[in-house]
C-alpha cells in the first residue's frame, strides 16, 4: 500500500477496518479512523505482516489492561516495546503525534530505518 494514492490508502483504511472488527473487544479500536490509520501506516509501511503484528501486540497490552478496545497508550506501549533502537526511533512515537504532515515525515524515517534492517539481515 501507498499512503500517498488516494485508492490504496482508502483500501489500507478498509483494512484496518476489518481487523478492528475482528478483534476480541467490546469496543471498536477505530483503526480504520484516517489519523489512526495513518500512524498504522507509519508503523507497518503498508506492509500487512507488519500491520497485524503490531495491532495484535498493542491488543495484547489492551487486554492486560482490561479494556474495552485498544487505546493510544496500548498503541504507544507496543510501538516502544519493539521499535528499532537505530537513530532516537523510540522517541518518535506516531501515536503521539496529531497531525498528517509530521507522520507522513515519519513514515518515510520509519521506511528507510526497516529498509536498512532488511538490508543488514541479508548481509548476515
Amino acid at each position: 500500500y501507498d499512503w500517498n494514492l488516494e485508492h490504496e490508502r482508502e483500501l489500507f483504511q478498509t483494512l484496518c477496518y476489518v481487523l478492528d472488527a475482528r478483534l476480541p473487544f467490546l469496543e471498536a479500536s477505530g483503526l480504520g479512523d484516517e489519523l489512526t490509520a495513518h500512524r498504522l501506516y507509519a508503523i507497518s509501511n503498508g506492509i500487512i505482516g507488519r500491520l497485524v503484528t503490531f495491532v495484535f501486540r498493542a491488543a495484547s497490552f489492551a487486554l492486560n489492561a482490561d479494556a474495552p478496545s485498544i487505546e493510544n497508550e496500548h498503541f504507544s506501549e507496543a510501538f516502544n516495546s519493539t521499535a528499532p533502537s537505530q537513530g532516537g526511533l523510540n522517541r518518535a512515537d506516531p501515536f503521539r503525534i496529531d497531525d498528517h504532515r509530521t507522520l507522513t515525515e515519519l513514515t518515510e524515517t520509519i521506511a528507510a530505518f526497516q529498509q536498512d534492517d532488511e538490508e543488514e539481515e541479508h548481509v548476515s
